[in-house]
């Protein structure tokens, strides 16, 4: 096993730390990393006086199995939680206007190789999206907030591919195979 850590700083405090630990042997392949970052931000109000921070936490893991010489399985996961402070329109300072996000993508894959003539992939995905935004009651400068607004929206993306390789020449290769992808959302926007 090897693990790894990192730090780094810059400006606008901005942190980022980062940690994860991989390995392999004949059989089994694997690496899983944790990364979060930080900022105080800047406003993304033209003029604005207000900083925007920003925070992100990631994770994501890869793990493969060899199952012959000519045959192997592949997992990917990976996990998104993020949130901004956001301003009205890019105009106006807006201390309670919030934007928080979170992903979840997952693949799986089986390759093999048939022949020296013709290889294959079949792989399935899945992804999850949901974001959130909440604005408050307020009255900074030139803009007055006078309801509460509240909004989301949810997506979700299916789909198998299966991938064909007939290598030909050593430049020249035929593709071939199919897909099927099925995408599905929902929003809401409510104001009071």
């Amino acid at each position: 096993p090897k693990i790894d850590a990192s730090f780094e700083a810059g400006s606008y405090k901005i942190f980022k730390e980062s940690t994860g630990i991989s390995g392999a042997n004949n059989k089994v392949n694997y690496a899983f990393n944790i990364t979060r970052i930080d900022s105080s931000g800047i406003s993304a109000a033209k003029g604005g006086a207000e900083d925007d921070g920003y925070k992100n936490t990631t994770l994501s893991s890869r793990a493969g199995l060899s199952l012959s010489d000519n045959a192997n399985l592949n997992l990917i996961l990976r996990y998104t939680d993020a949130r901004s402070d956001l301003d009205d329109a890019g105009w106006d300072d807006d201390p309670n206007y919030t934007g928080k996000g979170k992903t979840f993508i997952s693949k799986i894959e089986f390759n093999q190789v048939i022949k020296p003539w013709w290889n294959h992939k079949l792989s399935l995905s899945y992804l999850h999206i949901k974001r959130d935004y909440n604005d408050g009651i307020d009255n900074v400068g030139n803009y007055t907030d006078i309801f509460k607004m509240h909004s989301w929206y949810k997506g979700d993306n299916k789909k198998i591919e299966w991938q064909n390789n007939f290598p030909i020449t050593a430049a020249d290769t035929i593709t071939a195979g199919m897909e099927y992808e099925r995408e599905g959302a929902s929003s809401l926007y409510k104001l009071g």
